[in-house]
């Protein structure tokens, strides 16, 4: 298996997975699945290696997984001198290919390209079970003050 940064050349397979992991999560997309295919290629597109950093985990040529980050500027404060937040996003593993420590070895590639970028801390959002515990594996520990306004 080899760990490499996604390029431009990388979109189509990237999107095929990022496409997939909403499938199996949101367990179809129904009329909206085009849209979604979309707005997610254009977001590749005008975001990787800008404020989106995405790898992939490959195996012969193939991705079989991927891990990203975005990254937010807010403002510096007491405890994030930087003011800069990455944000751990699109962790996917095609089911054949899970429960080998495929995951955990992008997101400890991930936590090694936000440190050199001088980021000391790391958000991401997740209900699945599985994941809390990989996480939690490499340190993360829940964070209850996140509110959502959906308009």
């Amino acid at each position: 298996m080899e760990i490499k940064q996604l390029m431009k050349e990388d979109i189509p397979e990237l999107l095929n997975l990022r496409i997939e992991q909403q499938k199996e999560y949101h367990e179809c997309l129904n009329d909206e699945e085009k849209y979604i295919i979309e707005y997610t290629k254009n977001y590749i597109e005008e975001n990787l290696n800008k404020d989106l950093f995405m790898f992939g985990a490959f195996e012969q040529n193939e991705i079989v997984a991927i891990c990203g980050y975005n990254i937010w500027n807010g403002f510096p404060s007491m405890t994030n001198h930087s003011g800069k937040i990455a944000y751990l996003c699109s962790a996917y593993t095609k089911q054949k290919f899970r429960g080998k420590g495929i995951m955990k070895d992008l997101l400890n590639n991930s936590i090694e390209k936000i440190k050199k970028q001088g980021i000391s801390r790391v958000k991401l959002n997740t209900s699945k079970e599985n994941a809390v515990r990989i996480y939690s594996s490499l340190g993360f520990v829940k964070d209850e003050t996140a509110m959502i306004l959906d308009l």
